[in-house]
Parts: C-alpha cells; structure tokens; sequence
C-alpha cells in the first residue's frame, strides 16, 4: 500500500491518502504525488496515470514547512513497516505539475536527461564479511604514473591505490586492518596537549569527515580531533592513544576509537 501524508510546522496532519496494490514487488515505478495549496487536493499519479484524486476535507490554504523532515518510505511512527527497494531519482516541484508534466517527469529520471551530471562513484568496501557501497564525491583517479601531491589530502587521497601509497610513505604511516569502527564524542573545543608521543599524524584535508577515515584507515590511530581552518582546508591530528583534551581549540571536536 502507498500511504501520503502531509504535516505543517506543528507536526498537525493537512493532508493524507492511501492507494492500496499500487506496487509491485521486482518492478520499477513512477510516482509522483501532488498537493494544491488553494484547495488542499491531493492527486496520485503511477506511471502516467492519475490513480487518487482526492480532497479529504483537510484545511486549505496550509503552508507546509520550508524546514523538516521529508520521508520516503517510512512514516512518522518509527515501529511501522518500512519501505523495502530502491530509489533512482527524486524530483521536486514548486508547482502543482499540469498531466502533461507529470508524463514528462517520468523522462527526467533517465540518466540523458539529466542537466546536471554529479561526478560521484561507488566505493566498495567489505564490512563484516558483507560488501557494502557508499558514494564518494571525487573524479575516479589516475592509478598509473605519478601519484597526486596531497598536501591537503582529499578523497581521492584515500581511495586511489597509487595516491594512498604516497601517502603512507610521506607520513611513515601503515593501513590498518579495519574495515569498520565507531566514534564516540569526547569533547568539543578542547583538544589534548600535542606532543611526539601521542600525535601519529597532523595533516591539512578538504573535508572534516575526512578526518575520521583517516583514522580508520591509520594503523596505530586511537583518537582523532578536527577543526576548520579555511572554506577547503580542515587541520586533522591522529593520536596513538586516547587522552584528556586540556588545550583550548576554538571550533574542534574529539572523538574517539569505539
């Protein structure tokens, strides 16, 4: 069953229908759900064709917040049945779309009419004996001739084999065996005391989120802490050992190896 609903800034429902054998488990669907604001009309679309067309007696004229939380596939109650399959794409309209639009959305979700190409790849990793993928943000790197410099080191620092090497040996750093960890929040604004026996490593990377692969990926790294320096450069310190942040150091976090 396909259940819509819609709440306002006060977590009151404006909005809600429910169209039952709508999809089919192993094939590919296109929805598309709209809500006039004047009338409060709420229209079902699948593949096309108008399947709901309802106005459910809730009030009109409701704004719906510009700020919140959006759910595809889940409801507002956490123990409710979740969605199980996949999405292609996602659109999002400022209009009621007219029956001829609607046809059209179904063409967007093709990769050749996409006006925007994202440069992202898959990258896969085994976790637990599982193979997992995540998206990474970066241009697939080169993995024969010179490695890049990663003075400030960035994704494809990390993943490319022929960068990563480099890496390693600039830092005199060895690749952990992990595949996996937890980070627990130790501090913020307050870093340990550097000093040789407790910083593995103090390096400059493009994204703060870096930091904590970083760590996984750094044999010996027990504790990480990070703090925004510029919009593109984030400061990144390993520790071998996990320590009581003493130091002032406005705007960083500290985290530790779970």
């Amino acid at each position: 069953m396909l259940f819509v609903s819609f709440w306002d800034e006060y977590g009151v429902s404006v909005g809600a229908t429910a169209v039952p054998e709508l999809l089919a488990s192993g094939t590919w669907s296109h929805l598309l759900v709209s809500r006039d604001f004047d009338t409060g009309r709420v229209k079902v679309y699948h593949n096309g064709r108008i399947v709901d067309d309802i106005d459910d007696d809730f009030p009109n004229k409701i704004s719906l917040p510009i700020k919140g939380s959006l759910r595809l596939g889940s409801s507002q109650k956490e123990d409710d049945v979740k969605f199980k399959g996949r999405f292609a794409c996602f659109q999002f309209y400022t209009t009621t779309p007219t029956d001829q639009e609607v046809l059209d959305s179904k063409e967007y979700c093709l990769p050749s009419h996409w006006k925007i190409t994202p440069q992202i790849t898959l990258e896969t990793r085994q976790v637990d004996g599982v193979e997992k993928q995540c998206v990474t943000d970066y241009v697939v790197p080169r993995e024969q001739g010179e490695p890049e410099q990663c003075d400030v080191i960035n994704m494809a620092c990390l993943t490319s084999g022929l960068n990563w090497e480099s890496v390693l040996q600039k830092h005199k750093w060895t690749t952990g065996k992990r595949d996996s960890a937890y980070f627990h929040l130790i501090g913020r604004d307050r870093i340990p005391v550097p000093g040789d026996d407790i910083v593995l490593g103090d390096v400059m990377i493009t994204d703060k989120a870096l930091c904590s692969r970083l760590c996984l990926r750094v044999e010996g790294c027990q504790a990480f802490s990070s703090v925004v320096k510029t919009t593109n450069a984030t400061q990144c310190l390993l520790y071998r050992r996990v320590a009581d942040p003493v130091e002032p150091q406005h705007g960083a976090v500290y985290f530790s190896k779970v």
